[in-house]
Formats: C-alpha cells, sequence, structure tokens
C-alpha cells in the first residue's frame, strides 16, 4: 500500500478550511466527525503523537520528556500506522509498546493490546512479562 505525503495533503486541507464560511466549516467537520468514527484507530495515532510531541499533554512528563518518539514512517502517515499494525481489533484495545516498554513508538515494537496485556508490560512492572 502506497504511503502518502499527508502533510502536504494537511496543509492544502487546513488552508481550504480556513477559507470557508461558518457554515462551511461546521459541514466539514460533519463530515471529519463521521470518517473518524469509521476509523477506530485513528485515535490512538493521534494520541501517541500528543504524548510524544505536546509539551501540553498531561502525559507529555512520561512519553515525550523521557525522549518516547514516533517512528517518521507513522508520524507523518495514519495510512502506515494501520498498514503495519492492523486495525484496533476493539475499542478495548490501545497501542502497547511490547517488548521494549521504554523502545519508540515503531512497527517491531508495537502491538494492539488490551488493558490486562498493558498491565504487565508497564516500565514499573515488577517480575516476569509474558
Amino acid at each position: 500500500m502506497p504511503v502518502v505525503d499527508e502533510d502536504k495533503h494537511r496543509a492544502q486541507s487546513r488552508a481550504y478550511y480556513h477559507g470557508l464560511s461558518p457554515a462551511g466549516k461546521k459541514q466539514v467537520m460533519r463530515r471529519i466527525s463521521g470518517w473518524v468514527q469509521k476509523k477506530p484507530g485513528w485515535w490512538s495515532w493521534c494520541s501517541l503523537k500528543q504524548r510524544c510531541y505536546n509539551p501540553n499533554h498531561p502525559k507529555f512528563y512520561l512519553y515525550g520528556a523521557l525522549d518516547v518518539r514516533v517512528c517518521d514512517r507513522w508520524r507523518k502517515s495514519f495510512t502506515a500506522f494501520i498498514a503495519d499494525m492492523g486495525p484496533r481489533p476493539s475499542l478495548k484495545h490501545s497501542v502497547d509498546r511490547y517488548p521494549d516498554p521504554d523502545g519508540d513508538y515503531e512497527p517491531d515494537n508495537c502491538r494492539w493490546a488490551t488493558p490486562l496485556q498493558q498491565r504487565h508490560s508497564r516500565r514499573d512492572c515488577v517480575g516476569a512479562r509474558p
């Protein structure tokens, strides 16, 4: 699956959006909301980037401040993220950095995990990991 330059597309979309009337903006937001609801991995992808790169995020001190990064391929493209991770199995699953909880968000170190699996792979977990 080819990876598109989503940064360029996003910049063009942003410029278009800012040129719309308030009613037009409202219509665009309704369409986006419907699209995002059909893409359950979208919020996971957005959240992991925010935790790593937004100093105002409440969990930044656990990720970005500790130099946890997102691989370039994923950082630039939701399509690439889903191509590597596969679809989110359920709303109970979230992205887990496994087998290395101190590593970066990248294809070889991430999986979709349940809350129980996440508890077992925490950095502060003592004892054997599954």
